[in-house]
């Protein structure tokens, strides 16, 4: 291999890590934006307010899917967002719960 054939190759590699760093941020705030939803969903008292906010909570949550499914993401990139998930799925448990 050509020292031009090696630098191209080093290039196209740095490119698709940070591309990945680059879809990692964007899932991390899409989860971070229906988490947000979530917990105010959780506090207010107003149904159609709760529903609207569920409905924004998942429309995040399937922009987030839809990310993690179109690319390469590092075993501990996958981790922390399974994280993130497991904390939505919470609140989104909680949300739904009627406030007394």
């Amino acid at each position: 291999m050509s020292h031009k054939e090696t630098s191209e190759c080093e290039h196209a590699l740095r490119l698709r890590r940070e591309f990945a760093a680059v879809r990692f941020r964007y899932i991390m705030t899409e989860l971070d934006l229906a988490i947000t939803e979530c917990e105010s969903a959780a506090n207010t008292p107003d149904v159609c307010v709760k529903d609207r906010m569920l409905a924004h909570a998942r429309n995040f949550y399937e922009a987030a899917e839809h990310a993690k499914e179109q690319g390469e993401l590092t075993k501990t990139m996958r981790t922390k967002i399974e994280l993130r998930e497991l904390r939505l799925n919470s609140l989104l448990v909680i949300a739904r719960l009627p406030l007394n």
